[in-house]
């Protein structure tokens, strides 16, 4: 499951470099704001106090949710069993 995760870590950084190359341009985006700030509560863990999104809260936020809904996701096919134990 590692491997699967640090791979959607890596698609989800490069993405948010290419877009979002420093905590500013994340804290400037008003609509990014917003979308991160709709997850519920429990997905806020590494959020500052004040409240502000930094870039690794917004890569981690969304890694959490596209390793959950990929790999996780029964409608999707659930690959949870083959991340934790790939066929040799």
């Amino acid at each position: 499951m590692r491997q699967f995760t640090s791979t959607i870590e890596n698609m989800v950084r490069a993405y948010m470099s290419e877009y979002y190359p420093d905590d500013a341009s994340v804290a400037a985006d008003e609509h990014l704001r917003s979308f991160a700030s709709a997850f519920p509560p429990h997905y806020h863990e590494r959020i500052s106090q004040d409240g502000v999104f930094t870039k690794k809260d917004v890569e981690d936020l969304l890694t959490t949710s596209i390793t959950y809904v990929t790999g996780f996701h029964n409608h999707l096919g659930n690959i949870a069993v083959s991340a934790r134990e790939p066929i040799p």
